[in-house]
């Protein structure tokens, strides 16, 4: 048996070092080889993203909604190849413009590339070999045709609108979900026009391929129909960034978008003329990807869809690399909409640093503290948490850049987020076996509760993210969208990594025989930090927290009236965001006779002093117009006109500072409506409630109905607390409060969850006997020494937020304030009300949970036979104790 004993204990050791190894390995090794090359990129550019305004034509007002137009809008951007949900942010100014923030399209190329794909919309055209179009004003356009009124050539489309150029859609032409789709078949539904033109082309098609097929089984081009979605952007493409290999193509798009500029196949022959081999051409995928563009090139028949109840005809969708079938989709959906865009302006938000990887050395710092901190508090224990928590991070940025998502600053606002929910995590399961240590329970006790009570707790809280982040993924802004992602992934890897793996990881240390006999090398308590713990009351002094509450939310009440009379208006005593604010949006772009004379920053700047010492200037911003030209224009937000101050005082302090006279200002005026952001505000109210409602359901089944309750008590006491910090230090109330709301939310799940778990197993012993009831004192003991236990967590959390906040405002200058500043208060405000109010709250209510019980007992409500042999049995085992 001992024998037997030993080579267990061996191989325990060979396993736990083998994980330990694979896993600094593949940090390691992943980080260096995989990540490094995908996240660590050169870009001194100070440009945060590209901004456009957008006026809409609506041509059907009746049938199509400013909102609709914004869904099409979105649904295109979204589904770009290489864009991302956070890529984007895209929202009504008012009903007749649209407001476009881009965080990928950072220089001029990029942006006008934007702006043109916008205003020429992604239309369907088909072509044949030469490029011509086959379709005009819907109708077919034979081969044969010899009428100049009616053959159309490629010149024809590119002088024209590509709108004319389209086969007949149908209104809604394609559905995003198909019931029994077809991976790389797209369904086109067409009108009956649409219909019988396309069933002419393909007759026609279809008696070209019995005389032009070839015998060598390569691919003829003139029996092919190419399909193309943007042909207009394609050759503008070909044009201005390929003007050789435009011409050698023979300025003819289909040829162009193969390798060596033909679309010809490549035939070799022998002596004799007898094929050898033969190669079909390949689209370009380097400098130009031509299959985004291309979609397909072949004979249309069988093309038309073989149920005749509907009208409609396939596209083939085979290019690697190319449109997804859902980016095709949203392109036709998107086109075929009776609208257009017209840009009114663009501009760059700009940074005084650059846009280098501060984000990585954010999250370094971060994780080394707490590593650090692990290992000097938890020893072993905290060093093999620290692995654990290094291999999250390792996968948690490996998925993220499979899934090719462009790291920008709210996705690293997010992977910060992500980090910080999980160093509590493995503290919350750390001190599991601290408390157990400090008990002087045994090593195996202590390791079966730190089992039990992580692996629960730790995939409720994976259950609550996933409900949280499936609800978020619906609010109407699209970096929220992609946050709710993240926190999908957030959850599986949580639940996996941190959870299953850590906590398996800790009870197979803990059971190697040197480690049971040194218990020293693992966390271990000791009795001057139990005695400090004991005597921490924080439950009798509750009224005085409560009172301090109070006079928290007087102080940020009165501050909101002194910054209300500062700036004489309640819109800036809150300091809400243009978003929030039915306000008149100027760009001030100048205009010299003098060419050669541009708009600096210098001047910028001066002019911006003059313009914030204006009452009602909700914002006001130097934007920088164009890389070129490096020059700047300035954007002012007023819930007032200043259209007069702005063409007189202004325009005379400009031209004294240019010292000269004809400088004259471009003014473009936007009203900017609050009912968008207003409706959004209040969706991301309804899906926090939504979740709530729905966590609470599940603790209420897995722990209490107080439990429910106190998830709901601590939302309000998190967003009063939350708001009134930003209140106080004047953060910016914009579209960054939603994803603040979320979070607040999701770590207020989270908390609720784990200390509901510790709870609910001090209260353990009623699960035994039905009618038990603990007296006041035993109750508030409890809670007591709960609260007391967490206290140090609760002051690391905040040392943690301010740490985080800091780093944040100093290295990642790019994100908006708000996320931060919001994050960090509302973390901070957690950490006080676990301190202050809960345990006060908690304890109160489980006290009037047993004084009802007490009576219903006394009331001989559960008088049975059976539970008095119980009470019996509970008296005895009391007194024998």
């Amino acid at each position: 048996m001992k024998k037997t004993k030993l080579i267990g204990n061996k191989f325990r050791w060979f396993i736990n070092i083998f994980v330990v190894i694979v896993m600094l390995l593949t940090i390691i090794l992943g980080s260096i080889f995989y990540l490094a090359p995908r996240l660590i990129k050169k870009d001194n550019s100070k440009i945060v993203a590209a901004n456009v305004t957008l006026k809409i034509d609506n041509k059907d007002p009746k049938n199509l909604s400013s909102n609709r137009i914004l869904k099409l809008t979105k649904d295109f951007l979204l589904n770009k190849a290489d864009a991302t949900a956070s890529s984007y942010d895209v929202s009504l100014a008012n009903d007749n413009t649209i407001l476009l923030k881009s965080l990928q399209d950072r220089d001029d190329e990029s942006r006008d590339r934007l702006v043109f794909g916008l205003e020429n919309k992604p239309y369907l055209t088909l072509t044949d070999e030469k490029g011509n179009p086959l379709f005009y004003k819907g109708f077919y356009i034979s081969k044969n045709e010899t009428s100049p009124n009616r053959k159309k050539t490629l010149q024809d489309f590119i002088n024209g609108d590509p709108k004319d150029f389209e086969i007949s859609l149908d209104k809604k032409p394609t559905d995003s979900i198909e019931l029994n789709a077809v991976p790389h078949r797209i369904k086109i539904k067409v009108d009956n026009q649409g219909w019988n033109e396309f069933i002419k082309m393909s007759n026609e098609y279809n008696f070209l391929n019995l005389f032009n097929r070839s015998n060598d089984g390569s691919v003829n081009p003139q029996n092919q129909v190419y399909f193309w979605i943007n042909l207009k952007q394609f050759i503008h493409e070909a044009k201005t960034r390929f003007p050789k290999e435009w011409e050698a193509s023979g300025q003819n798009p289909v040829n162009f978008a193969y390798i060596n500029n033909s679309a010809n196949p490549e035939v070799k022959r022998d002596n004799q003329n007898n094929v050898i081999s033969s190669k079909n051409p390949v689209l370009k995928l380097e400098g130009i990807n031509a299959r985004k563009y291309l979609i397909s090139a072949i004979s249309p028949i069988g093309l038309l869809s073989p149920i005749k109840s509907e009208s409609a005809f396939y596209i083939l969708n085979n290019n690697a690399s190319g449109l997804t079938d859902k980016e095709i989709k949203a392109a036709v959906n998107f086109s075929q909409a009776d609208f257009t865009f017209k840009k009114q302006n663009s501009f760059y938000t700009i940074s005084e640093n650059s846009n280098q990887n501060r984000y990585l050395v954010v999250l370094l710092i971060l994780f080394s503290l707490f590593a650090l901190f692990l290992i000097a508090r938890h020893r072993l224990f905290g060093a093999i948490s620290s692995i654990t928590l290094g291999f999250f991070v390792f996968v948690y940025l490996a998925i993220i850049t499979a899934f090719n998502l462009a790291m920008n600053p709210i996705i690293s606002f997010a992977i910060l987020a992500a980090l910080f929910i999980v160093i509590n995590m493995l503290y919350n399961q750390l001190n599991i076996y601290r408390k157990e240590k400090l008990d002087e329970a045994t090593n195996i006790r202590a390791i079966n509760k730190l089992t039990k009570q992580g692996l629960i707790s730790g995939l409720d809280v994976s259950v609550g993210i996933i409900v949280l982040s499936c609800l978020g993924i619906f609010i109407a802004r699209n970096y929220l969208n992609t946050i709710s992602i993240l926190n999908f992934i957030l959850a599986l890897s949580l639940a996996i990594i941190p959870v299953v793996l850590n906590v398996l990881m800790l009870r197979s240390w803990a059971q190697l025989e040197e480690i049971e006999k040194n218990q020293k090398v693992i966390s271990q308590g000791n009795k001057v930090e139990k005695t400090i713990i004991e005597k921490i009351d924080l439950i009798t002094k509750s009224k005085y927290f409560f009172i301090g509450f109070g006079l928290f939310i007087v102080l940020g009440l009165v501050l909101f009236g002194i910054y209300t009379g500062v700036y004489k208006t309640p819109k800036l005593g809150i300091n809400l965001g243009k978003e929030f604010v039915n306000s008149n949006y100027y760009i001030i772009t100048p205009e010299f006779a003098n060419t050669n004379i541009t708009f600096d920053l210098k001047t910028a700047k001066k002019l911006l002093e003059i313009i914030q010492k204006q009452p009602n200037i909700i914002s006001a911003e130097i934007y920088q117009n164009s890389l070129a030209n490096n020059d700047y224009i300035i954007g002012i937000v007023s819930d007032k006109n200043l259209a007069d101050f702005i063409n007189n005082d202004l325009l005379l302090s400009a031209q004294k500072l240019l010292k000269d006279n004809t400088v004259l200002f471009n003014l473009n005026e936007v009203f900017i409506s609050s009912k968008d952001s207003l409706v959004n505000v209040a969706f991301s109210v309804i899906i926090s409630v939504s979740s709530l409602l729905i966590i609470s359901i599940y603790l209420a089944i897995r722990y209490s109905l107080i439990t429910a309750g106190i998830l709901f008590i601590k939302e309000f006491f998190l967003v009063a607390l939350t708001v009134t910090f930003m209140l106080i230090t004047r953060a910016r109330f914009n579209n960054a409060i939603l994803t603040v709301l979320i979070f607040i939310t999701l770590i207020n799940i989270i908390d609720t969850t784990l200390h509901a778990a510790k709870v609910y197993d001090e209260f353990k012993k009623e699960l035994i006997y039905k009618n038990f009831v603990y007296n006041n004192e035993t109750i508030q003991g409890i809670f007591k020494l709960h609260f007391a236990e967490t206290f140090g967590q609760q002051v690391f959390n905040i040392v943690l937020a301010i740490v985080f906040i800091w780093l944040e405002l100093n290295l990642i200058r790019h994100l908006d304030s708000a996320f931060v500043l919001g994050f960090g208060f509302a973390i901070i405000s957690l950490s006080l009300i676990n301190l202050f109010f809960i345990p006060y709250i908690w304890n109160k209510l489980v006290i009037r949970k047993y004084q009802i019980k007490a009576k219903r007992i006394e009331n001989n409500y559960w008088k049975t036979e059976e539970i008095e042999e119980e009470e019996t049995f509970s008296g005895i085992n009391d007194f024998a104790i």
